[in-house]
């Protein structure tokens, strides 16, 4: 879900970018269909945020062993 906060953003970048406003539905429908392509080709960055810091973790065990 995305906070209203980021779709305030969200549609301001939009209105930047495309000289063009949207409404809280048609930004959130853009916005998710924008975050689906992103996960589609470099999958969920959620995933990867806690993957990274289970590695950094392993790697703090390992350097004080």
């Amino acid at each position: 879900m995305i906070s209203q906060a980021r779709l305030e953003k969200f549609k301001e970048i939009y209105q930047r970018t495309f000289n063009e406003r949207l409404d809280d539905a048609e930004a959130l429908g853009r916005a998710n269909r924008l975050l689906n392509i992103y996960m589609a080709v470099y999958g969920d960055p959620f995933e990867y945020k806690g993957q990274q810091e289970e590695v950094e973790t392993e790697l703090e065990v390992n350097q004080n062993n």
